[in-house]
């Protein structure tokens, strides 16, 4: 979305595969909903991501104190400790000189648009339909970190650019990158698989755990999509590395179609409390930890 304000060419499967995202759906162990243990760690490559994609930042942290913690649970615009007002001014400063301002709101990232002098309704946009959850969940006055960006000329070179993301790409897809909550690999799949046999398979949710497995579910299809779009793309381009691209975009490919099986939310519902949907569910996850181990392998080569 910054990249078309700006006049730019830009598309979520580029982003995606650049930044990471896209080789292995996030396993975030210390999250107790099963809707939302595939979301984070999605802004650790923002700087590489400015010098493909051509933009610099500066970064706007949010120190919390005990007052500052306290005041998140409960934000009164009256009465803001030190700390977070020193944040909200630097927010303040940041979208009036006219800079593009993307905050860290949860369950997705969002932009702020405008400001507002009272700061539990400052103005921002967020994927759609995320609005109302985003405002009530961790709204834009609340982030810890935000990104302040500025259009700019490319650092690197198409192919350089190319490059470092197959690398890295590689790294997430074999799960060479965690840390002590938030893991890859394809290890998701392995974590929803065990997690089928428990009851209720979302211990937060209790008897609403259909919604999150279904999620689940979309978010592996969506993850698997964008990498199998990014890599044929860039395989068409790459004359060295076609073959193991190519192998492994396919890979990325059957993992999504073997979600997409499991993506309609009616259907599902209708069928969770079957025994034998449950253990056809848990056969698909495993087939695609195996298509996510080939498709790992296939990016690593492509990578030496």
């Amino acid at each position: 979305a910054v990249l078309r304000s700006w006049g730019r060419n830009g598309d979520y499967d580029q982003v995606a595969g650049l930044s990471g995202a896209a080789f292995s759906p996030l396993y975030d162990e210390g999250e107790d909903c099963r809707a939302w243990w595939m979301e984070g760690g999605t802004h650790e490559r923002i700087e590489f991501m400015g010098e493909a994609l051509g933009f610099t930042f500066a970064t706007i942290d949010r120190d919390l104190g005990p007052e500052d913690h306290a005041w998140n649970t409960k934000p009164d615009p009256t009465r803001v400790p030190a700390l977070t007002a020193r944040h909200h001014a630097a927010l303040r400063a940041a979208i009036e000189s006219g800079k593009v301002v993307l905050v860290n709101t949860w369950p997705s990232w969002s932009i702020l648009t405008g400001w507002s002098d009272d700061i539990n309704q400052l103005p921002f946009v967020t994927m759609p339909g995320f609005e109302g959850l985003v405002r009530s969940a961790l709204g834009p006055e609340r982030t810890s970190i935000a990104f302040v960006l500025s259009p700019a000329e490319p650092t690197l070179s198409d192919r350089q650019a190319t490059q470092r993301a197959i690398e890295f790409g590689a790294a997430i897809a074999q799960g060479k990158v965690e840390n002590d909550r938030l893991h890859y690999g394809g290890r998701l799949y392995t974590a929803a698989a065990e997690r089928l046999d428990h009851t209720p398979f979302c211990p937060a949710c209790g008897d609403e755990s259909a919604g999150c497995a279904s999620r689940t579910f979309k978010r592996m299809q969506g993850t698997a999509h964008a990498a199998a779009r990014f890599l044929q793309r860039i395989a068409v381009e790459d004359d060295v590395q076609r073959h193991e691209l190519t192998e492994s975009a396919q890979r990325y490919e059957e993992i999504a179609s073997v979600a997409a099986a499991h993506i309609d939310w009616e259907a599902f519902g209708q069928n969770w409390d079957d025994a034998e949907f449950r253990v056809q569910l848990k056969k698909d996850l495993l087939r695609m930890h195996v298509l996510h181990t080939e498709a790992a392998w296939a990016l690593g080569a492509a990578a030496q």
